[in-house]
């Protein structure tokens, strides 16, 4: 066997792993962008049904309670972390924490800042301040400014939480 032959035979088997990884890795790309949440902040209305119904089974809505903006920086399950506001709550929720809902009524909130990130490999995150000093904080897509759109949404809920009477 020729040097050039031995090559040749090199340089194929070389290229044929090359095409075996990258078709791997597209494959991996379209699963999880199928099974996965949205990488964006998305409207409730907007929501996969698949994604209402996991929010449903984890027992993190109300009845009759109506998501106005979601996110979750899940890969497969929105369940590693999901970020919702609500027609009547700031909702944080995360499988791996000892208490993994957080639910706050909009009266609880004093004030939220967003460290924006416009970077498309890595999320901004808002920091929110509760009543009694309390605060919890937790990532959100720039995509799309969803970020920017979850902090105005979120002020607009602490407003109208505020002029309401007490109940």
């Amino acid at each position: 066997m020729s040097s050039a032959h031995t090559l040749r035979w090199i340089f194929g088997i070389g290229c044929s792993v090359l095409a075996l990884l990258f078709l791997g890795l597209l494959s991996l790309l379209i699963f999880v962008g199928a099974k996965g949440p949205e990488t964006f902040v998305v409207e409730g209305h907007h929501m996969k049904a698949k994604h209402l119904k996991r929010l449903e089974e984890l027992g993190v809505l109300e009845p009759d309670e109506k998501i106005l903006l979601f996110y979750s920086d899940g890969l497969l399950d929105i369940a590693d972390g999901s970020y919702l506001l609500t027609d009547r709550h700031l909702i944080v929720y995360c499988d791996a924490w000892e208490q993994p809902l957080e639910k706050y009524p909009y009266t609880q909130v004093v004030d939220a800042t967003l460290e924006r990130d416009e970077s498309f490999f890595t999320d901004s995150h808002l920091t929110v301040i509760l009543a009694e000093g309390f605060e919890t904080s937790f990532p959100l897509s720039s995509e799309k400014n969803g970020d920017e759109r979850f902090l105005e949404k979120l002020e607009e809920q602490m407003e109208i939480a505020r002029s309401s009477p007490l109940e």
